[in-house]
């Protein structure tokens, strides 16, 4: 597989006056302090369904250009993917089924949520190749890709027990993800975390549903 990314990336960046650049969401942005404290999962759900909303034409070019609407938009999609007061959103499935209802009465019968749970070291069934591959077909959808990472390993660049957003696909036989977290751009080796993140996390992107 070569590399992959967004066909419209630029849709997810802001830039200000002083000439720096905003890349996609930020938690910061929310209203409360639980919110700011927890609020990764809405975060990359937002980012996820507003570009492919826009992309699609559910809402105009001009609807996510500036913080104070992508917090609208971060507002609207906390009430269906929402973090319990245990731990936040740590599974998988509570993104995708959020995330899922959201998009039906955004755009009822016109997108499907794909997931791929992995599991703790010693439970998973996966392997890295899987998630690559899976990173790879989100991107190839022109979605991109939350992951949650319960545990970062040695990628530095990683924050434990948290929700981003990769946005690109680097490489050929071995990957970087490229990725948009609290308004600022980062990377990590997919595979190498699988080895090493023993508490797993999972991923998940929208395809056109159909």
């Amino acid at each position: 597989m070569e590399t992959r990314v967004l066909q419209h990336p630029a849709r997810l960046q802001l830039h200000k006056k002083d000439g720096t650049t905003i890349y996609g969401y930020n938690q910061d942005w929310f209203h409360t302090s639980w919110q700011r404290a927890s609020g990764c999962g809405p975060t990359a759900a937002a980012l996820l369904s507003g570009y492919v909303l826009q992309r699609d034409g559910y809402m105009p070019d001009n609807a996510l250009d500036s913080i104070g609407k992508r917090r609208e938009a971060m507002e609207r999609v906390w009430d269906y993917v929402t973090p319990s007061h245990c731990g936040g959103l740590y599974k998988t499935e509570w993104f995708r089924d959020g995330l899922q209802q959201y998009l039906e009465e955004a755009a009822p019968a016109r997108y499907c949520v794909e997931m791929l749970p992995v599991y703790p070291f010693h439970l998973c069934e996966k392997g890295a190749k899987d998630i690559v591959d899976f990173i790879g077909a989100g991107l190839a959808a022109d979605s991109p890709v939350a992951f949650l990472n319960r545990s970062r390993g040695n990628e530095l660049e990683l924050s434990n027990w948290h929700w981003i957003s990769i946005v690109a696909l680097l490489g050929r036989k071995h990957y970087q993800s490229l990725c948009y977290d609290s308004g600022l751009m980062t990377k990590f080796d997919p595979a190498r975390w699988f080895k090493e993140a023993v508490l797993g996390g999972g991923f998940a992107y929208i395809r056109r549903a159909g």
